[in-house]
């Protein structure tokens, strides 16, 4: 026969969270302090950062026309009246 005790199922409930809390708060002390030591995630002598040579400029002379042209459609809209018909009216 299954009793009811919400008390005890509570109880239950707010130890699993705070075991967990406490799991994960260990587990980020341990990350911090491995990481802040340089014992985690080191990367190996045989790794390799790809740096690009150079920097290729067509590449960042189209993205910023791109992004002036958008800046300046941006203005138009906010300076132009809106076309929409207000539905409270």
């Amino acid at each position: 026969m299954i009793r009811h005790a919400p008390h005890r199922d509570w109880l239950v409930i707010i130890a699993i969270f705070g075991a967990g809390f406490v799991l994960v708060v260990l587990t980020g002390i341990y990350l911090f302090r491995g990481v802040s030591d340089g014992v985690l995630f080191v990367p190996s002598s045989t790794d390799s950062v790809a740096v690009p040579s150079s920097l290729d400029r067509a590449s960042l002379v189209s993205t910023m026309s791109y992004y002036t042209d958008k800046a300046a459609k941006l203005e138009t809209l906010k300076s132009s009246p809106l076309n929409l018909i207000d539905p409270s009216i």
